[in-house]
């Protein structure tokens, strides 16, 4: 076969020749041949060899494409090759194609090249085992795996056959909360995670079937079940992601509906720390109780009581409720029947805040200290370890398997090991003292009464951003993996972007998403899920802000509360109800004017407010500092006690128009601080404050024998702090 091709070879070789020699002769003589334009036509166009070379090329084409033998010749001659071909060895076959295509021109070789391509083009999800063909697109997104099923009709088969849409948004749900709450709420989790037969029926009784049986009948009239369910799934993926939108969009404009809770305590007000699920929410209340309350209806439906003093942070699981209060005790009940099954005594002073898991239990009291126990049963709760370092209360603790973090009122947050409870850093940044943390992930975020929020990382202790926007000390403070929530005495609660506030290059005005206004009084405790937000206040309400069902007036209603808050009531806490203070370390600061004791769920208006009566009811604390308990599970009674000096040119007794106080009085409602609080008394504090920051020091006993009675009482106690009675 070889020796016919070359010899097939030669024959055409010699045929070109001879006719390149005519092709010569009748160009030398000026006329076309084979409508190639002759020599001197083409060396109008083209210059020197260029001209020529192209010439002869275009000359061996004509040539080539007029010469062949005779159709039946070729295909005997074909046949013939083709047998012998199928005889050879691969290699030889190889042997023969590479002759083949080395005795061809470059415009053979390119129709030879276009002709192959496509051979080698294989369709890899049609060859491959139907189950292998699943395993590799079940790796694709939402967008690509709409991109699969338009490639061709076997693609969009083995897409349907897989069930890929319907475990595309499996892997969602069991990956992230936002789907898996999200499943729960709107009640297409029944069509996940079951059986084949079972999903059809599932979806027949979505789409109108009114029982079982009439679901049945409609099976069995399905040609294909699968391609039914493939339809419903692709369906459901868009109205998935559209919901998800709405709920992102909910959360930027403030869209929610509100649903309230008065809690009507007899005597003193106040929810300071609470907790829920979807069935109920438990709270610590000021009135020394724990209420639980259904979610359904939004009724209490138990109250539990034990405790002597206000509960000021709780936590509960599906087995037990522990709770802190500012009697000094951890009392842990029953979850289901409210039973008491434990008390642990070991805090000389309140409880502030306490965290179990897996376990382990982290409590810590304004005695500076902090408990780690060992929880075996509910009955059996041993004493593990005592933490001692901070310089003040303790407000707020959190822990993981690897650390314990801790804050207070000596403006520092600590690091311990949870396994060995050693003592590992000191966060330091804070100017005042720390209300509130939470940490996860390596990530700490805290707030304080210097009204700041500030993120750290755990692992090297650097403060990675500072949050301002609040105008008075932030109380309580929550995040997960999209943003961060806080909640502040000023009344409001601030939606902040995690992603963003952990970039250095954004700007401070972009990270705040967005103010919440609608507490009349301080914000105890707030916890959020991807749906809501859940939070208690002074004023004795416990409000729900549900992001998912949104009341499309919300927005506006907000916008106005923004611009005029309404009045708040938070200032008529019981002056010897004072568990909040936060101690300060020797050389932080001066003592302050008014550093309320411990007693039973004062606030921080305590500080502030003229006392009648005298001293406070327990003892000083020296803090100018706040403390709060951990967002999560927990708020507290202690009321911060920020520093307030009175001016030496301040008289009471001066003329209207010479007395500052009176001239923010007579100015109206619109002339006061848009913070929520209009009072006398809120207004004497800020005057306070502003003034310390210019006087260091106190006034002399003259000027406070001019003040009046009640004005008097207070100066008076807070000289008994220092030991220096009148």
């Amino acid at each position: 076969m070889l020796d016919e091709i070359n010899g097939a070879s030669e024959n055409s070789s010699n045929h070109v020749h001879s006719d390149e020699a005519a092709t010569n002769h009748a160009e030398e003589n000026g006329v076309t041949t084979n409508g190639v334009l002759p020599q001197a036509n083409i060396n109008g166009i083209k210059n020197g060899v260029e001209g020529t070379s192209a010439t002869n090329m275009m000359a061996t084409l004509t040539i080539n494409e007029s010469r062949g033998i005779d159709p039946a010749e070729f295909e005997i001659k074909t046949k013939t090759w083709s047998e012998d071909f199928d005889a050879m060895s691969d290699r030889q076959q190889q042997e023969m194609v590479e002759t083949l295509l080395n005795r061809m021109d470059h415009h053979q070789l390119g129709n030879v090249d276009g002709y192959i391509k496509p051979l080698l083009q294989r369709d890899f999800i049609v060859l491959l085992p139907r189950n292998m063909a699943e395993s590799v697109l079940s790796n694709l997104d939402a967008r690509g795996l709409a991109m699969a099923s338009s490639v061709s009709r076997e693609w969009r088969n083995v897409i349907a056959r897989g069930s890929l849409w319907r475990k595309l948004i499996e892997r969602h749900v069991r990956e992230d909360s936002l789907w898996r709450g999200l499943s729960e709420k709107r009640g297409w989790k029944k069509f996940l995670f079951v059986t084949t037969e079972q999903a059809t029926l599932l979806i027949a009784i979505a789409q109108g079937a009114k029982n079982r049986a009439e679901a049945e009948a409609f099976r069995a009239t399905l040609s294909d079940p699968i391609w039914y369910q493939h339809e419903f799934y692709r369906t459901l993926y868009p109205q998935i992601q559209g919901d998800i939108a709405l709920i992102e969009q909910n959360w930027k404009t403030g869209r929610h509906r509100l649903q309230r809770i008065n809690c009507q305590s007899e005597n003193s007000k106040g929810v300071y720390c609470l907790q829920y699920d979807d069935h109920r929410i438990i709270s610590g209340l000021r009135d020394n109780t724990i209420k639980i309350w259904n979610r359904s209806n939004l009724q209490c439906k138990q109250v539990l009581t034990g405790h002597t003093g206000s509960v000021l942070c709780l936590q509960y699981d599906d087995q037990i409720i522990a709770s802190g209060s500012s009697d000094a005790t951890v009392r842990i009940w029953d979850v289901e029947t409210g039973t008491q099954l434990n008390t642990l005594i070991h805090h000389s002073e309140a409880v502030l805040h306490l965290r179990f898991h897996n376990g382990m239990l982290v409590t810590c009291s304004k005695d500076r200290s902090i408990a780690v126990w060992t929880m075996h049963s509910a009955h059996e709760i041993d004493l593990r370890r005592v933490l001692v370092g901070h310089r003040a209360a303790v407000n707020v603790v959190d822990f993981d398997d690897t650390y314990i973090v801790s804050a207070s009122g000596d403006r520092t947050i600590k690091v311990w090991r949870t396994d060995t409870c050693e003592f590992i850093r000191t966060l330091s940044g804070h100017k005042r003292g720390i209300a509130c943390l939470q940490y996860r992930d390596g990530l700490i975020v805290s707030g304080s009464s210097d009204n700041s929020i500030r993120l750290w990382d755990i692992e090297c202790g650097a403060c990675l951003r500072v949050l301002e926007g609040h105008e008075e000390l932030v109380r309580c403070i929550r995040f997960d993996g999209r943003r961060i929530v806080s909640g502040a005495y000023d009344g409001k609660i601030k939606v902040w972007d995690l992603k963003t506030a952990m970039d250095p290059r954004t700007p401070q005005p972009s990270i705040c998403i967005k103010t919440l206004v609608e507490h009349t009084g301080r914000v105890f405790r707030l916890q959020f899920d991807e749906f809501q937000i859940v939070s208690s206040s002074h004023d004795d309400t416990i409000l729900i802000w549900d992001f998912l069902n949104a009341d499309p007036e919300t927005v506006a209603n907000n916008a106005v509360a923004a611009v005029e808050p309404a009045e708040s009531d938070d200032d008529d806490a019981d002056a010897n109800d004072n568990h909040m203070e936060v101690e300060e370390d020797e050389g932080a600061g001066p003592a302050p004017l008014n550093g309320g004791p411990a007693g039973d769920g004062a606030d921080m208006a305590d500080d502030f407010m003229p006392q009648q009566g005298g001293a406070h009811e327990n003892g000083p604390h020296d803090a100018d500092e706040n403390n709060d308990s951990d967002a999560n599970d927990n708020g507290d009674d202690e009321a911060p006690a920020q520093q307030g000096y009175l001016p030496e040119q301040m008289d009471y007794h001066q003329p209207p128009e010479n007395n500052l106080l009176a001239q923010l009085e007579g100015a109206g409602p619109h002339a006061w601080p848009r913070n929520g609080v209009r009072d006398l008394h809120r207004a004497q504090r800020q005057l306070y404050d502003e003034v310390r920051q210019v006087r260091q020091e106190y006034p002399p006993l003259e000027q406070i024998i001019r003040l009046g009675p009640s004005d008097r009482n207070a100066m008076v106690a807070e000289r008994e702090l220092e030991g220096q009675v009148m």
